[in-house]
Order: C-alpha cells, then sequence, then structure tokens
C-alpha cells in the first residue's frame, strides 16, 4: 500500500519532465529548409586571364570554351547535376512562427555542403581543377546577419532575404599551402539566388605570376522551397505533447489501480 503514493510521485515527475522538455524545445525551435534551386541554364564561370575560357549550365559538356570565339578548348563536366542545384540548407528559428498571418523568422545557419567540395557537387570541385591545372581548390562563405530572414504567410515560405560575403578558393603552384581567395557574394532575394564572383589574384603557374580572373555571368536561379515549404505548425507539437502526457498518464493510473 505504501507503495502507491511513491509510484504516483514517480509518474506525475516522469510527465513534468516530459512536459518541460517539450516546452523547452518549442522555445529553441528551429527549422532546416532546403536551398534546392532550379538553375538558369545560361549560367556560366569565366576566367579570362590564365585560360581565357569558359563553362556553362546548358551546354553539353559545360565547358571548355572560349571566351573569344566559343571554340571547344576539351571535355569538362562542371555542372554534374546541370541546372538542379542541391545547393545544401539553411536553418531558421521558427520560435515565434504561428503559421499565421505574415511572419519573419530570422535565418540562423547556412550549409552549403552540396554546391562544392565532390566530382558530383553542384560546382564539381574536380572539374575546377581540371580547369586549373590540378589546383585544390574550394568555396567560402561568410557569416550571417540580423538581415538575414525567412518570411512565412500562413505557415508557408513565401521570401527568403540573405545575402553573405563568399570566396572560391584555389591553391597554386607555388607549394605555399596558401590558398587565392577570389571573393563574391551569395545572395536571395524573395525566391531568386544568385552567385557572384568577380575577382583578380595573381597565379603562380610555376613559369611565373599571371593574372587569374575569375567571374561569373548570370550563375542564378529560383529557390524550390519558396512558395512550397510549409513551417511544423507549433499547434501540432503541442498536441503531440499532450497526447504522450496523457498516454504516460493513462499507464500510470492504470497501474496504480491493480
Amino acid at each position: 500500500m505504501n507503495s502507491c503514493p511513491a509510484l504516483l510521485c514517480q509518474r506525475l515527475s516522469c510527465v513534468a519532465s516530459l512536459a518541460f522538455g517539450v516546452t523547452a524545445a518549442m522555445s529553441v525551435a528551429a527549422t532546416d529548409i532546403p536551398l534546392a534551386s532550379t538553375m538558369n541554364t545560361d549560367g556560366r564561370i569565366s576566367e579570362f586571364g590564365l585560360t581565357g575560357s569558359y563553362a556553362e549550365i546548358g551546354l553539353d559538356p559545360n565547358g571548355l570554351y572560349s571566351v573569344v570565339d566559343d571554340a571547344p578548348f576539351g571535355p569538362i563536366e562542371l555542372f554534374p547535376n546541370d541546372a538542379a542545384f542541391n545547393i545544401g540548407s539553411i536553418t531558421v528559428d521558427d520560435s515565434s512562427i504561428t503559421g499565421s498571418g505574415i511572419e519573419i523568422a530570422p535565418i540562423t545557419g547556412l550549409d552549403m555542403s552540396a554546391l562544392s567540395g565532390t566530382p558530383t557537387s553542384d560546382i564539381s570541385s574536380t572539374g575546377l581543377a581540371n580547369w586549373f591545372f590540378s589546383a585544390p581548390n574550394f568555396f567560402s562563405f561568410g557569416p550571417l546577419d540580423a538581415f538575414d530572414v525567412a518570411t512565412f504567410t500562413d505557415g508557408v515560405l513565401t521570401s527568403l532575404d540573405l545575402e553573405v560575403t563568399s570566396a572560391f578558393n584555389i591553391f597554386d603552384a607555388s607549394g605555399s599551402g596558401v590558398p587565392l581567395s577570389l571573393d563574391g557574394t551569395l545572395t536571395i532575394v524573395g525566391d531568386q539566388i544568385t552567385f557572384a564572383y568577380s575577382d583578380t589574384e595573381q597565379f603562380e603557374t610555376g613559369f611565373g605570376l599571371a593574372p587569374f580572373i575569375f567571374a561569373t555571368s548570370d550563375l542564378n536561379g529560383t529557390v524550390d522551397a519558396v512558395g512550397s515549404f510549409v513551417i511544423p505548425e507549433p499547434a501540432t507539437v503541442a498536441l503531440l505533447a499532450l497526447g504522450v502526457t496523457a498516454l504516460y498518464g493513462r499507464r500510470g493510473n492504470a497501474r496504480l489501480a491493480r
């Protein structure tokens, strides 16, 4: 008989802990939104100094072609996924989103891992290395700020506003281990995403320094999630918590009644 009050306290404590955990999770809610995008097929990356060539999304193969007369230089698949860019994702703090009316949530995280870094990334690092004298390379992105936000209308993602600094980093032939960094930006306005790079560095070729001029032209497209992504409803999470709490309560009462 004396075990019943102790068991009841144990059940109540378990339920209270569960409810507190759900409430805490809701207060720091975060949602990942994919940045998969449909890019314009005329988007291209060009290098005007060392190679005088370009690669274009809609061409087969993507590159290389002369910037002077479009003559083919050699087959390189720079965009293995063609216009279907996976890119990565953003994370938004949706703790204040109710799913009703126009609401704005801060963007708290940016993952661009699907853009580059492997032969099958949206912009193939192997393709870039084949283009630029076997040089290792990677893209990097700067920090977010308070102006980077996502807008929802009745819980549906209707606009993104994001601008971060970016760089195309490439190691030259000097063996110094320090990559050249060619500056650019990643911008998303509404549902339009743009990669813009326009910079010049001195590249060590092994025969002396030469200008390395890296630029993009119309490398932009449409973020697929805008207009279709629906934020998880806080009410759904709350109902789930209540359901689980009630289930524990019923089980506890049933055992106490035995």
